[in-house]
């Protein structure tokens, strides 16, 4: 559960990238257990696939005219990777299933929240360029999360918590400062 935890944070911060590290993972014989019916996310085309959208979201998400609509995107695709993530696992009981899925959502939508309540913190002080920072500092820390929430499930959760108050921590002095 930790590791779902952590991998719904992760999806938060950037769907795809947790997407590609949990199905390149599962694809290993010691990597995650997947569901028969999610066997299409070990696949080399859907991994391709998440290749090539993690290069063009990493692209437009910086650019101010494409960013907008990342953002508005993200409401919508950072729940649903976290809940396929989750639907896909093995480590969960059908019967905890859809709770499980509701939490992970309610992680994923919530950290998207403060990521872009964090770009508005941060627009003055930043002159245009808060989404550079605030993407860059979001997909490494995905990243770090999405393998260590595989590889050491309590230091992946430890990792995507000191993210999520690091995150607040700056958007809180920002607006203390301001005031």
């Amino acid at each position: 559960m930790i590791t779902l935890a952590a991998l719904a944070v992760a999806a938060g911060l950037s769907p795809y990238i947790p997407l590609l590290i949990y199905s390149a993972a599962a694809r290993s014989e010691t990597g995650p257990g997947i569901r028969s019916t999610f066997e299409f996310m070990t696949r080399w085309e859907f991994l391709g696939l998440l290749i090539a959208v993690i290069g063009v979201d990493i692209v437009l998400g910086k650019l101010p005219s494409t960013a907008k609509y990342l953002t508005r995107l993200g409401w919508f695709v950072k729940p649903a990777a976290a809940a396929l993530i989750v639907a896909s696992s093995s480590d969960t009981s059908v019967q905890y299933l859809a709770p499980v899925i509701v939490a992970a959502i309610a992680l994923a939508a919530g950290t998207h929240r403060i990521q872009v309540w964090l770009i508005a913190s941060l627009k003055e002080r930043l002159l245009g360029f808060e989404r550079v920072v605030v993407g860059a500092y979001s997909e490494l820390g995905t990243v770090l999360v999405a393998l260590f929430a595989i590889l050491a499930p309590l230091l992946g959760a430890a990792i995507a918590s000191l993210m999520i108050v690091v995150g607040l921590f700056f958007g809180i002095r920002r607006r203390h400062s301001e005031s």
